[in-house]
Parts: structure tokens; sequence; C-alpha cells
């Protein structure tokens, strides 16, 4: 069986993180849009606008 390359486990552990920073911030962003669409509605309730 090959060993693991100590560098090898630094590019995986680079890949896990990145790939987590990803996810958070698409999260963020998707629940953001979420909230300002409520908002938006709100708003637009509060006035008497139909949209």
């Amino acid at each position: 069986m090959p060993e693991f390359d100590k560098n090898a486990a630094y590019i995986w552990a680079c890949f896990g993180l990145g790939a987590l920073m990803i996810l958070v911030t698409t999260l963020q962003v998707i629940l953001a849009a979420r909230a300002a669409r409520k908002r938006l509605a709100a708003l637009e309730a509060a006035s008497g606008k139909d949209a």
C-alpha cells in the first residue's frame, strides 16, 4: 500500500476547507436573498401596492 504524502494531505485539507467556504457563502447569499424578498413583500403590503 503506498504511503500518503504529507503534501497530498495538505492539498486535500485546503480543498476541503475551500469547498466548505464556498458552501457557507452560498448558503449566506441564499438566506440573505430570502430575507430581502420577505422584507420587500412586507413593505409592498404596508404601502398598499400589488406586486
